[in-house]
């Protein structure tokens, strides 16, 4: 896979369907799972949660997405 410089739709595709399959990774192991920057995977989480693809429940997904949901309430 190549690297992505932005968090385009198909990024976006490719991370959400990561998470199904691995909903515990942080977003530092889906990096390097999927050889996508730290920044990319954070910046293509938010918008998947902006767009309300992702929601939040107990235990699931990983930190690091919970992490993302604390610092868009915190804004």
């Amino acid at each position: 896979m190549t690297k992505h410089t932005i968090a385009g739709v198909d990024t976006q595709a490719c991370i959400f369907d990561f998470l199904k399959k691995n909903p515990n990774k942080t977003s530092a192991q889906i990096s390097q799972n999927l050889g996508i920057s730290q920044n990319v995977v954070d910046l293509a989480i938010k918008k998947l949660i902006k767009g309300g693809f992702i929601e939040f429940k107990k235990n699931n997904f990983s930190k690091s997405i919970k992490k993302i949901k604390e610092m868009r309430n915190a804004k």
